[in-house]
């Protein structure tokens, strides 16, 4: 049986959109910020790898994934998603998404989608973890681009 489940955050930066842009797609200086994905390896071709360098919050434990890029719409939207085989087991989709709201303020709002038979296994064994580290990454980038 195929379940779905999204976790969300979002948060409001106190920031032109091009500058939270600037900060959010600029993926050799995510350790200066992002502690939970402390770097990413792309080209920006969709279609084509990311390797998502991890580490869980609060442990010294660190992982990669390789992940697809599946959207990089310049100011809006970087997406990267990945398929373990059999794809019926698990598919994940990472959205990051930046919403006008005003000339000083921006909307950054991250979502994950797990879709498969294993999702239900996944969020029982790593729904806090993620939520706690999309609050984080929320938190980090609104610090770090609101001090910049």
């Amino acid at each position: 049986m195929c379940t779905t489940t999204i976790i969300s955050t979002q948060i409001e930066i106190e920031a032109p959109i091009e500058n939270v842009w600037s900060i959010l797609s600029d993926f050799d200086h995510y350790s200066e910020w992002n502690k939970f994905t402390h770097r990413v390896d792309t080209d920006q071709v969709i279609g084509n790898t990311v390797m998502l360098h991890i580490q869980w919050l609060g442990t010294e434990k660190t992982f990669q994934q390789a992940t697809k890029l599946t959207k990089f719409e310049e100011g809006k939207h970087i997406c990267w998603g990945a398929s373990f085989t059999p794809s019926c087991l698990l598919k994940t989709n990472r959205r990051q998404t930046l919403e006008f709201i005003d000339q000083n303020r921006t909307r950054y709002v991250t979502s994950e989608k797990f879709h498969g038979s294993m999702a239900p296994l996944v969020m029982l064994l790593y729904r806090k973890k993620i939520e706690a580290a999309f609050e984080h990454v929320a938190q980090a980038l609104k610090k770090h681009t609101e001090s910049s």
